[in-house]
């Protein structure tokens, strides 16, 4: 079993879910309008040291998307589950906001 280390994020008002793959350099978006794949340089996320911050950014022609994951105590407001992480995610000018957690994903499909 290949195992990958990867990010999930969750957020609520509106509903999305987020997971970044890194062995595969890529951003898994889902709203309720659907599931989007959207991939991110070979270089990695900037990493801002002072603020504990960690960016992921993608464009291309269609769309720009930019995540935030900030080391700072989230609780997630349904099930009141506590994460290490705030995320933030831009997403063609529309802002969500969530938690999330570092994860380890069967990467043998």
């Amino acid at each position: 079993m290949n195992t990958a280390v990867g990010f999930a994020a969750l957020g609520h008002g509106p509903e999305w879910h987020l997971e970044i793959i890194n062995n595969r350099n890529e951003m898994v978006f889902t709203t309720a309008a659907g599931t989007t794949i959207y991939g991110y340089t070979a270089f990695g996320p900037t990493l801002l040291n002072a603020s504990n911050s960690t960016i992921y950014m993608t464009v291309n022609d269609s769309h720009a998307m930019s995540v935030v994951v900030h080391e700072q105590f989230c609780q997630d407001t349904k099930s009141g589950k506590a994460y290490g992480t705030t995320v933030t995610v831009w997403l063609d000018g529309v802002q969500f906001t969530g938690c999330g957690e570092t994860v380890q994903r069967d990467t043998a499909r």
